[in-house]
This record gives C-alpha cells, sequence and structure tokens, in this order.
C-alpha cells in the first residue's frame, strides 16, 4: 500500500511537469496578475485624439478637468505638475498645476478630476465656473518647470505655492503679493500672503535652481526679516543679506 501511495504521488508530480511543458514552460495561477499600465501624458493624449477633454474654471486654486477616451481598451491619463492651462479669456488667469493627478479611462464615460493649480497672470481676473482652458505643456519659462517639482515635494501651502508662481511669472514684488485677500464681508478683506509665507516662497524659488536676487521680491527681503519669526527661514534670508 505503501508503495502504490509513493507511485500516485509520481504520477502526480510527472503531469505537473507535463502541463508546464504544454504551455511552454510557463505556470499559471488563477490569481495571475497582469502588467499594469503606464500612465500617459495628458498633452500627448489630446494631440493623438487617444481622449478628449472639457475643462472648467474652479476658483483660484483648482480647475476641473473632464476627461473621456476615444479609443478601446484602458488608459492611463497622467496630469503631471507643470501642465498649463491656457485661458480661453484673455481677461482670466491661465493655470499651472502644482500637484499631479493620475486617472485610470476603463470604459467611455466621462470622468472628472480636480487639479490643483495656482494662477501665472496676477492682474487677470480669478476663473470663474464659466472660463474654459486647453492644456498644454509648461511653459518655454524654465524657472517654472523648475519650480513646480520643488512646491510638490515640499507640500507647500497654497499661499507660498501662489506667491512663488508669482514670484516667477509676474516677477512680483510684495505689495503686488496683496492682490490675493480673504473676505467674508465683501468688502476689502485680509491679506492672505504674508511675510513668512512670502520667504518661504523665496526660498524654495532658490531651492529649485533660480536667482532670487535678480527677482524684485527681493528688494523687500528687509521687509520680510523684520515680520519673521525666529526659525530656519529667517536664518535663511538672514544669511543671504
Amino acid at each position: 500500500m505503501r508503495g502504490f501511495i509513493v507511485l500516485l504521488a509520481m504520477v502526480g508530480t510527472v503531469s505537473a511537469a507535463a502541463a508546464v511543458r504544454a504551455q511552454g514552460g510557463r505556470t499559471e495561477t488563477s490569481g495571475a496578475q497582469t502588467t499594469p499600465l503606464a500612465p500617459r501624458d495628458i498633452v500627448d493624449l489630446v494631440e493623438s485624439g487617444a481622449v478628449e477633454i472639457r475643462t472648467a474654471g474652479s476658483g483660484i486654486d483648482s480647475v476641473t478637468v473632464e476627461i473621456r477616451k476615444l479609443v478601446d481598451g484602458p488608459i492611463v491619463v497622467r496630469i503631471p505638475v507643470g501642465s498649463f492651462f491656457v485661458s480661453a479669456s484673455a481677461a482670466a488667469q491661465n493655470m499651472v498645476a502644482t500637484g499631479a493627478r493620475t486617472i485610470t479611462l476603463a470604459t467611455k464615460d466621462w470622468r472628472t478630476v480636480s487639479v490643483p493649480t495656482a494662477c501665472a497672470n496676477r492682474p487677470r481676473d480669478i476663473p470663474e465656473s464659466g472660463d474654459t482652458f486647453t492644456v498644454a505643456r509648461s511653459p518655454s519659462q524654465a524657472d517654472l518647470a523648475q519650480l513646480m517639482p520643488v512646491l510638490e515635494k515640499a507640500k507647500a501651502t497654497y499661499a507660498v505655492r501662489q506667491a512663488a508662481v508669482w514670484i516667477v511669472t509676474d516677477n512680483a514684488d510684495y505689495d503686488d503679493l496683496g492682490i490675493l485677500v480673504e473676505s467674508t464681508t465683501g468688502f476689502g478683506g485680509t491679506r492672505v500672503i504674508n511675510e513668512a509665507q512670502t520667504a518661504r516662497a523665496m526660498k524654495l524659488c532658490e531651492d529649485a535652481g533660480i536667482d532670487i536676487t535678480r527677482k524684485a521680491i527681493w528688494s523687500d527681503r528687509a521687509r520680510m526679516l523684520s515680520g519673521l519669526a525666529p526659525g530656519a527661514t529667517k536664518t535663511w534670508l538672514a544669511a543671504r543679506q
């Protein structure tokens, strides 16, 4: 009986080996994993006609993007940091993505994603729901392309991100940054970007390889120092005097 059991085990082993050979040397399991799809840049997908998009303004810190695929098979869409949303209206600000977003399109239904952004043209109006955009890669300004990944890695607050972007795109000084206010009454408002946030933005610009001493904001460094609490940012700015 014992020899019979051993023989059965050997037959089972031979059968399993034969099954592997029949599959070309590949073992297969019911839980086999498929290779994940590589994300593709939204600009490439739009230009190739693989997807279509609809966009709308969503205030000063985001753009709403609706995406639908036009081809068969799933697509993984990536909206990278630095993606540029060009306003269809000359009166509204262009926007730049300050955070990446990835979305998988498995069907041809519309999908919606909110992309965190900062305004790129300080004097223009804040985009509203009626404003639309086209999407493009980062503009030719090398500074902006360098800055976006640094802001993302630092997990900078919205006020710091917006200050840094305006320093680059508009060469804004401290008074210029005061255009961004928060109001609960509809009359006037409280300044959103203060000395600490401006100084932090200046430091991140320098971390991105931007020569902050050649920007208009550098003329306000003494003003920044007077409003800063002791800490790493104040130490850095004082040493850069």
